[in-house]
C-alpha cells in the first residue's frame, strides 16, 4: 500500500514510472514469499482480461454498438457482466 501511495503522489511522469517499478517489484517479492509464481499469475490475469474483453466486444456487437461510441457506464456494466460470467 505504501508503494501505491508513492505512485499516486509522484510529481512527474518519470517519478511515477520509478514508483510503479518499485510497486511491481514489491508485488513480485510478496508473491514469492507466499509461494506464488508471479509470472504465472500475471499470465493468468492477462488471459482472464483478454477473455472478458472478448465477451464485452461480442456483447457490444450483438447490440449493434461500437465500444468506442458507448458511455463509460455502459462499458463498465458490460465488463462487470463479462467478469461475472467468466467466474466459475
Amino acid at each position: 500500500m505504501e508503494e501505491l501511495a508513492e505512485v499516486r503522489e509522484a510529481p512527474t511522469v518519470e517519478r511515477r514510472e520509478e514508483e510503479v517499478g518499485d510497486a511491481l517489484f514489491m508485488a513480485v517479492v510478496n508473491a514469492a514469499q507466499m509461494g506464488v509464481d508471479a509470472e504465472a499469475a500475471l499470465r493468468g490475469a492477462n488471459r482472464r482480461f483478454a477473455e472478458r474483453f472478448r465477451l464485452v466486444e461480442a456483447e457490444a456487437r450483438r447490440r449493434g454498438e461500437r465500444l468506442a461510441d458507448m458511455a463509460a457506464g455502459e462499458k463498465r456494466a458490460l465488463w462487470d457482466a463479462a467478469k461475472a460470467a467468466a467466474r466459475p
